[in-house]
C-alpha cells in the first residue's frame, strides 16, 4: 500500500482532487446517539474529520474508502459517526465547493493517549491501494 504520514491538522489531497483533514483526536466516556446514551468501561475516541472539494466541479469520492484507528498496533473500526462523515461511505461524489465534517467514534482501551492513536484512511485506485495516516505528532 502506498501512503502518506501526516500530523493532526495537515491536509491530504486525494487523486480526485478532494482534500481530507483529521482535525483532532478527543476522548469521552459516554455520548448520546438517537436519544440513547452510549457508555462503556473503555474510552470513546472521536476522530474529527473533514473532506472538502476545493474546485467548482463535482469530484468523485474514492472507491473502497475505509477509515479506522490504530492504538498500539491494534485496529479499531468505527462504532458510530456524528454529522456528515458517515455519508462518505455512501455518496459517489462531492459537489464543487462542498465540505463534509463530523466525527467517527471508536471504542478504545481506557487511558489511551492522543500520542497512542493513528487514524488511517484507505481507498482503492485501479492500480493500488492508498493509505493516509494521521498522528498527533
Amino acid at each position: 500500500m502506498h501512503g502518506k504520514r501526516l500530523t493532526l491538522g495537515e491536509t491530504a489531497t486525494f487523486e480526485s482532487g478532494l482534500e481530507g483533514t483529521v482535525r483532532n483526536f478527543r476522548f469521552e466516556s459516554a455520548y448520546e446517539t438517537g436519544g440513547t446514551k452510549q457508555s462503556t468501561d473503555r474510552s470513546f475516541l472521536f476522530v474529527d474529520f473533514t473532506v472538502t472539494n476545493p474546485t467548482s466541479s463535482p469530484k468523485r469520492i474514492p472507491s473502497g474508502i475505509s477509515i479506522y484507528a490504530t492504538v498500539d498496533g491494534k485496529r479499531y473500526d468505527p462504532v458510530d459517526s456524528k454529522d456528515a462523515v458517515r455519508s462518505l461511505y455512501t455518496v459517489r461524489s462531492l459537489e464543487g465547493g462542498a465540505t463534509r465534517s463530523g466525527a467517527l467514534i471508536f471504542k478504545v482501551p481506557k487511558n489511551t493517549a492522543r500520542s497512542d492513536v493513528v487514524a488511517t484512511l484507505e481507498y482503492s485506485r485501479s492500480d493500488r491501494a492508498v493509505g493516509i495516516r494521521w498522528a498527533s505528532k
